[in-house]
Formats: C-alpha cells, structure tokens, sequence
C-alpha cells in the first residue's frame, strides 16, 4: 500500500506507475491523478502539445516501420522513388487525404515487402486475405459487374 500525494488516499501498489528513478521505483501520483494532471495539461497547453505531436509522430512512425518491416524511411523513400511516388497498382499518388504516404504492402507469411500501395488498393488486397485466386476472381467479377450495370 501507498498513500498517493496528490490525492492522499492510500492505495495498492498496482494502482501506481513504476519509476525506476524513485527510491521505491513506483512514481508518488496514483494512476488517476496522473491521467487527470495530464488532461489538465494538455487542455490548458493545446498549441504545445500540437507542436509537440507533430515533432514526435514521424519519429514514432518510422521507428514502428522499422520494427515491424525492417526498413528505414531511407529504403521507404528509395521504395517510393522506384515506383515514380504512385501506387503499384493503380498509379494514384494517394487515395487517402490525411496521410502523404503510401502504405506498406508485404507478404504475411513471409514478411516480404512487394511494394507500396494507395489505401484503396491495399484495402482490396488485404481484404482477399492476399490471395491470388481470390482477387483474380474478384476483379473478374467486378469487370462483370460493371459491364452489366454500367
């Protein structure tokens, strides 16, 4: 048990977040002060925040690119430079407006990337589970669909 010094109650230890750099590495706010202070923070600091997010989101988005398809945003951009800065598939720039990138098409058994696409593209391709025989026959039916009810 720990008495929290913001609110004075006394709590489990579970109900407050580590910090190696205490004494007992648990951090004197409980959990719920914690996340009120920084709601109040960040209500009341709305520019800050603004600027500090936009400074630390590409940081964290290539370091997740990183982790989850081993390239940098060196390799992405020689990727994208490769493919004229288009989609692989349907040679749009970008069919998403709150992004100015492409999305990261890759192989799910073997973690190959194949390419960059628009989030129309990678939504179908992902939608057929990556299979071949799946989106042949869909756009087989869609091209059928078209020209029947065009």
């Amino acid at each position: 048990m720990k008495k929290c010094c913001s609110c004075k109650i006394e709590k489990l230890l579970s109900e407050f977040v580590k910090d190696k750099s205490k004494k007992d590495e648990i951090r004197n706010k409980c959990k719920s002060c914690c996340s009120l202070y920084h709601k109040k923070y960040a209500s009341l600091n709305k520019d800050k925040m603004k600027a500090y997010y936009k400074k630390i989101a590409p940081i964290r988005r290539w370091r997740r690119v990183k982790e989850k398809y081993g390239i940098t945003q060196n390799e992405y951009e020689k990727l994208l430079k490769q493919q004229n800065n288009k989609c692989a598939i349907c040679c749009r720039i970008n069919s998403k407006k709150n992004t100015s990138y492409l999305f990261i098409d890759h192989c799910h058994q073997t973690n190959k990337i194949r390419g960059l696409l628009c989030n129309d593209c990678n939504l179908v391709i992902g939608g057929m589970g990556d299979n071949y025989i799946k989106v042949k026959n869909y756009m087989k039916n869609c091209l059928k669909y078209l020209k029947t009810n065009g």
